[in-house]
């Protein structure tokens, strides 16, 4: 990326720290990083009423029935106040939200009517968490300049921007021998539990050589013991759950119910030269879809076990293509025509 006036803050949340999605952009120059939590807080309040106070004020529930202005009363931002006048354009992604709210949002647009404000989506809209509703409500509270998602379907539902393959960074990881023949690391929710299962089942009746490291939220006893299987009570840190991935000869990937945009397993599988087996019946329109090197399955009765352990030189052919900075080059082309 070339040298540009046009200067871009982007504030992601620990999870977008936790998964390196812009470590390609440490170097950039007119490109800097934050994290929403260094860069939002609470003010601490000391009076029991205003507590109360301010538990109502903020709370989700009453804000979905009646919204509730001047929610940046209760928060300290400051920090945030004094970087966006450095800047000519801000992409927040949508996990950021959760620490800044529609309030701040317009507080930030007030100081600076020329800031640029983009949003980048890297959650299906279709996910129903508490924490993303919290989110999503943000979203659509707020008139950004333009918003980019992974999700073609929520691109074409909401006029958004589709941009599904610029946002991952993480390269670094050491290539080792692979260990394994497969490898498949998420959580048991999303709807795809009973098919998780019964992959392994049948992967391991197969004499393939499975890991499957699942978070699950269960009570430990009623987990069901299947060998090569192991379940989590806590999320795997980003990297540590890279490295187990990149031994493994083919990555298994797995969508939740109503995803249609890819999920990480297809980024890793590009950049670190693997196998891909995947339920996404879109992988066949991505950048670097090889039939060779990548399979389709929607159930057990789908898997070629012979294909899954053959060892072979897989060559993507990858050279930076997923890097956020052509997200970053789009958005200064974008701010050129204001």
């Amino acid at each position: 990326m070339s040298k540009s006036a046009i200067k871009i803050a982007i504030i992601g949340s620990k999870t977008t720290k936790d998964y390196g999605l812009f470590d390609d952009l440490r170097e950039e120059q007119d490109v800097s990083v934050f994290f929403s939590g260094q860069l939002v807080s609470q003010k601490k309040i000391s009076s029991k009423i205003l507590k109360g106070v301010r538990k109502i004020w903020l709370s989700q529930k009453v804000n979905r029935v009646i919204r509730i202005p001047g929610k940046n009363l209760w928060f300290e931002y400051q920090e945030l106040l004094q970087i966006i006048d450095e800047y000519s354009a801000i992409l927040i992604v949508d996990t950021a939200l959760y620490d800044i709210n529609e309030d701040i949002l317009l507080s930030l647009k007030r100081k600076n009517p020329k800031l640029g404000m983009y949003l980048l989506v890297i959650n299906t809209m279709n996910k129903d968490s508490a924490y993303f509703k919290t989110i999503k409500t943000r979203i659509f509270r707020f008139s950004w300049d333009k918003v980019f998602t992974f999700d073609e379907e929520d691109a074409q539902k909401y006029n958004w921007e589709y941009d599904s393959f610029h946002y991952y960074s993480m390269h670094d990881i050491e290539r080792t021998p692979d260990s394994c023949d497969t490898v498949f690391i998420g959580a048991l929710v999303g709807g795809r539990k009973g098919l998780i299962l019964s992959l392994q089942k049948e992967l391991i009746k197969q004499g393939i050589h499975s890991e499957f490291i699942c978070r699950s939220w269960d009570n430990p006893d009623t987990w069901e013991k299947i060998p090569g299987l192991k379940y989590l009570s806590a999320p795997i840190p980003y990297k540590e759950a890279l490295a187990i991935t990149v031994k493994s000869n083919c990555i298994v990937e797995i969508l939740q119910d109503d995803q249609t945009g890819p999920s990480l397993r297809y980024f890793e599988a590009v950049c670190y030269n693997k196998k891909l087996l995947t339920t996404n019946k879109h992988i066949m329109e991505y950048p670097f879809y090889n039939p060779k090197y990548m399979k389709v399955f929607l159930g057990v009765e789908d898997i070629d076990c012979g294909w899954i352990k053959e060892t072979e030189d897989v060559d993507y052919h990858y050279n930076g293509e997923f890097s956020p900075k052509h997200l970053v080059d789009r958005i200064q082309g974008l701010q050129k025509r204001v």
